[in-house]
């Protein structure tokens, strides 16, 4: 999800220099060895971390005194703000530009999440920063101590830990089942009214006009609902087809989340490969179902119809699954490559390839990411031998070639799992104080007699490893020390 971060403090207090090291991965050697020029203005960044689009607003120190003034704007829609202080201001001057910070923040930004940092205690001694301690112990703020010294860097990196955990970034990067309650509330609302004004509609929902006329969008174009201006009002109509998709699908989803997912006795069995992947579909830009591969039978036909609704029709999935990757496309929702959806008993992961989609169906506690090269993999497989046939079927609606792929499809997957079964039965616990330790030595790495490749490379490592710590993930972090070997032997 895209999320506005600003950072702002006084001049010379750190924080374009914690921004180059965050986010950038630049080395701290070469930081505090080469101070960085004054930021003049705004200078705005664009990242990207734990698969989250962050825009960092780097605020320049020369002009933090206009920053809070009462017609300020550049707060508005923070979603983070990060106060950096020098922690050589005296205690009074910390609490007095706290207490102007949290009032400006507050009112131009009452939804944001307010972060301070006393930064720089490597300059003080322990009975100044116990004295600031003392003083600011009773402000009811997120507040970390924090330094760039290598000494310093595992306590750093804490509460950089705590502050992303705290701020909600997606590092499983998942789209809650609200996505879909979202969708199915549309259809349910005009199942029962047949007929509404968008406005109306808008305050049902709960929703922005902009947002709701992107959910609409996909189904106008797959003529499941309509819009017509009526005097001066938009009104959406539910057409027949809509009314059957409701009832053959959406209906289903409408509480997949709260329901449980009976397994079958094939899939009960604590080494099937149900277990962790109950199926696949691949589906055109239309939403039309090119193939459906069910790891077990009747594994994914159960996992996705756990209402038992006896109209329910597979091959309508592939139309409600094209609409909810348009829909994430709109709202600028970023993932694997189109979109995920996790409730409390599914987990639905969507890759894209040359206007087709593959969508995965697993157990909610796979890490898709870690499946995703090889399903990648899978899919050009796929593409490379059936790409001459998918014109055709735009026009026949024919799958018979499809249907061949399926024996070798199921080897593939087969094997994909068993790997990924392996992988998580090594990486279960995660080794936080190994990962940091590791984090702090690529720090220490001194890059400057390097070649730029292996500087980039380096970089790169640390923001990965970064991600890795945050999201405590076992497997992601076993693949980087298997990285961070190889690049120590070349």
């Amino acid at each position: 999800m895209s999320k506005k971060v600003v950072l702002v403090g006084p001049q010379e207090v750190g924080k374009s220099t914690l921004r180059k090291w965050i986010f950038e991965g630049d080395s701290v050697i070469k930081l505090l060895e080469n101070p960085l020029e004054a930021t003049f203005g705004v200078e705005n960044y664009s990242y990207n971390l734990l698969m989250n689009d962050i825009g960092v607003f780097d605020l320049a120190g020369q002009e933090n005194d206009r920053w809070f003034e009462e017609n300020t704007e550049v707060f508005n829609e923070s979603d983070l703000i990060i106060n950096v202080l020098d922690a050589r201001f005296a205690p009074k001057i910390l609490e007095d530009k706290i207490n102007l910070a949290l009032k400006v923040e507050t009112r131009q930004a009452p939804k944001s999440l307010l972060f301070f940092l006393i930064h720089k205690i490597d300059l003080i001694d322990t009975k100044q920063l116990e004295k600031i301690k003392k003083a600011l112990k009773d402000k009811n703020i997120n507040i970390f101590y924090t330094s760039i010294k290598v000494s310093y860097l595992p306590s750093t990196i804490e509460c950089f830990v705590e502050i992303f955990k705290k701020s909600g970034l997606e590092w499983e990067n998942k789209i809650d089942f609200d996505l879909v309650k979202l969708n199915t509330s549309l259809f349910h609302i005009l199942n029962e009214k047949k007929v509404m004004s968008l406005n109306k509609l808008e305050d049902h929902l709960k929703v922005e006009k902009s947002t709701l006329e992107s959910l609409i969008h996909p189904y106008v174009e797959a003529e499941l609902l309509n819009i017509q201006d009526v005097e001066k009002e938009k009104l959406v109509y539910l057409l027949e087809k809509g009314e059957i998709f409701y009832k053959k699908i959406l209906r289903t989803f409408e509480n997949i989340d709260s329901k449980a997912i009976q397994p079958t006795a094939e899939t009960a069995d604590v080494d099937s490969i149900a277990k962790y992947l109950h199926g696949l579909i691949i589906s055109d830009m239309h939403g039309k179902t090119l193939l459906t591969i069910e790891t077990e039978p009747g594994s994914l036909d159960k996992a996705l119809n756990s209402s038992k609704n006896e109209q329910f029709d597979i091959e309508l999935i592939g139309m409600f699954l094209n609409a909810l990757q348009k829909f994430s496309q709109e709202i600028n929702v970023q993932n694997l490559s189109s979109f995920r959806v996790q409730g409390g008993n599914l987990k639905i992961t969507s890759i894209s390839r040359k206007n087709l989609t593959l969508t995965l169906f697993t157990a909610p506690e796979v890490e898709a990411g870690n499946i995703k090269e090889d399903f990648d993999n899978l899919f050009d497989s796929f593409l490379t031998k059936y790409e001459d046939y998918i014109p055709t079927f735009h026009t026949t609606g024919n799958i018979s070639p499809f249907v061949k792929w399926i024996p070798e499809a199921k080897e593939k997957i087969t094997t994909i799992i068993e790997k990924y079964k392996e992988t998580k039965g090594k990486a279960e616990i995660f080794d936080a104080k190994k990962a940091k330790k590791m984090y702090a030595y690529l720090n220490e790495v001194d890059d400057k007699e390097f070649k730029l490749e292996k500087q980039l490379h380096l970089k790169n490592l640390k923001v990965k490893l970064l991600e890795t710590i945050i999201s405590e993930d076992g497997s992601k972090f076993m693949n980087m020390e298997m990285e961070l070997n190889k690049y120590l032997t070349n």
